[in-house]
């Protein structure tokens, strides 16, 4: 495995160890703030209901007052002044043993004749008929319920509305009635001008009561008490679809989707349940889809985005780094190999010739050719390194000059002559278009970068027709030259690998042809450093390159 490998494995862990942990933190912190804001939304939930149930009861508290002062008011012989609870009253009666009833219609004064259920009008016994009371009414009102004076019966957060207990539970002072005379709540209020204010009697407070209906429908809501003497037993029927609308529409801000459920047993911790009345209130739970505070999710997305911008550019200087490093050992690793050969061969020829062991002239000749052609081949080496590093510290120059693209041909035909004739190749050149149009180019750069194709094309691009072929052609602003083969081409994993510095295709690495793998890395710079660029053309056979300068 190599070292790079093995960097890159140990990073890909370190990455994976540090998002993982900020992701389990995320997850923990996120958790935390939903669960904060869920137990917001219960306590704020709560405190809706709190406030509910107090202006439910508060709202409650005049109909059952009324209703003691009209019943009061009767025993007393004097006429209510309605109609307070009118609206949810569908009817008043009373009953006695044995079996005797005594109907009282919401507007009237006073109560009827006794007489037995079937002796009942109609609209009468029907509502009466349906209801499931108890053979003996006095087991509807407990028997400690202790008898008041009427004055006493006035008091509604007091024995005769016991408020006081479920106002306490539900802690919220303000539920306190605290004034039991106040004119809002006083069941005298209701009455009419009377010169000396009511007689006292002995009577007990209504009591509301859930009754089950014989045809199974659901179960009414009554309101029951003793009269005095307590032999006779005082009902009235409440109206529950009108006394639920309204108690909803009270708090139809605060709950709007209250809904109001029959409370027949002992209220259990947390239940919310009226003082006055005998409901629950059933509203809905806190969504359970909960927005997290944009605050808080901006700063865990600045803390993501910090942690992976910290990754990415340690995995951009990593990338960098190893790059760096896999070009200085393929540099290290070429020039060596491209410089091994031609020293070997100074060496021994230059010993041979000094030690006077070539007697032959001929041989001294060839050999000394060899020694020129291999300090020509260090030469190209040293300058094409030192061309290479000019252009990584953007110290490359141009020096352009006017010229026309016929005469331009004319010029580069020499050098790329010889280029391919020391290549063993052939080379068409042709300037297409106006040949007298002028061109703003650097000479020297164009040479050197064609020089470099055509080397490229001699090495690898030698097919059945060893030719090259160089079009010329002024297009616009710019200055466009093709170099095509008829080689083998290009492979398309290596399409892009060719023009990286030291590197040289797979295939011809190995091979015999000399070079450090500069050539098209060169070629690209130096158009690059004029301002245009180098590219490998899509082809069916061979490799075609296009080479684009700004004719400026």
């Amino acid at each position: 495995m190599s070292r790079n490998r093995r960097i890159w494995i140990i990073y890909g862990l370190a990455t994976l160890l540090v998002v993982g942990a900020l992701f389990q933190v995320s997850r923990v912190l996120v958790d935390a703030a939903f669960e904060k804001r869920r137990a917001d939304e219960a306590r704020r939930h709560q405190d809706r209901e709190r406030v509910a149930l107090w202006q439910l009861d508060f709202a409650i508290a005049p109909l059952i007052g009324y209703e003691t002062g009209r019943a009061i008011a009767l025993e007393a012989g004097v006429r209510p002044l309605g109609p307070l609870g009118e609206d949810f009253i569908r009817l008043r009666f009373d009953r006695r043993d044995p079996g005797l009833y005594r109907v009282t219609p919401p507007e009237g004064a006073t109560g009827g004749d006794w007489c037995a259920l079937e002796d009942l009008e109609p609209e009468f016994r029907r509502p009466l008929a349906v209801l499931a009371l108890p053979e003996d009414p006095q087991s509807l009102v407990p028997a400690t319920s202790e008898l008041v004076d009427l004055d006493q019966a006035w008091v509604l957060n007091g024995a005769s509305i016991p408020l006081d207990e479920n106002l306490a539970r539900n802690d919220l002072p303000g539920r306190q009635l605290q004034s039991s005379r106040s004119n809002a709540l006083n069941p005298m209020a209701n009455f009419a001008n009377v010169q000396g204010g009511p007689a006292l009697a002995s009577i007990e407070p209504f009591r509301p009561v859930w009754i089950d209906r014989r045809d199974g429908a659901p179960a009414e809501l009554v309101l029951v008490r003793r009269s005095a003497g307590g032999a006779t037993i005082q009902f009235v029927l409440l109206d529950r679809d009108r006394l639920e609308a309204w108690l909803k529409q009270e708090v139809s801000e605060l709950l709007p989707e209250l809904q109001l459920a029959p409370q027949r047993d002992e209220a259990r911790p947390g239940q919310s349940v009226l003082a006055a009345l005998p409901y629950r209130l059933v509203s809905a739970a806190p969504p359970a889809r909960i927005e997290l505070d944009s605050s808080f999710m901006t700063t865990l997305g600045i803390a993501w985005g910090a942690v992976l911008l910290a990754l990415g550019v340690t995995a951009f200087v990593l990338r960098a780094t190893t790059t760096l490093s896999e070009r200085r050992a393929r540099f290290v690793s070429t020039v060596t190999h491209e410089l091994r050969t031609p020293l070997t061969t100074f060496r021994m020829y230059a010993q041979m010739l000094h030690r006077d062991m070539v007697p032959d002239e001929d041989r001294r000749r060839a050999y000394l050719a060899t020694l020129d052609e291999e300090s020509e081949r260090l030469s190209r080496v040293v300058e094409s390194v030192l061309l290479y590093a000019r252009l990584e510290e953007g110290r490359a120059e141009a020096r352009r000059e006017e010229i026309g693209l016929a005469e331009l041909g004319d010029r580069l035909l020499v050098p790329l002559g010889r280029a391919a004739q020391a290549g063993e190749i052939e080379l068409d050149l042709e300037v297409r278009g106006d040949e007298e149009r002028s061109v703003s180019v650097d000479l020297q750069t164009i040479e050197q970068i064609l020089v470099n194709l055509v080397d490229n094309a001699a090495k690898y691009g030698r097919g059945e027709s060893p030719r090259v072929a160089i079009e010329l052609e002024a297009r616009g602003d710019d200055l466009l030259v093709t170099v095509a083969d008829q080689g083998p081409g290009v492979p398309a994993g290596e399409r892009r690998a060719i023009f990286e510095p030291f590197r040289r295709a797979r295939e011809h690495a190995a091979g015999h042809a000399p070079g450090v793998g500069l050539g098209l890395a060169l070629a690209r710079g130096l158009a690059r450093a004029q301002g245009g660029e180098l590219e490998l053309l899509p082809s069916r056979s061979g490799a075609s390159f296009r080479l684009r300068l700004p004719n400026a």
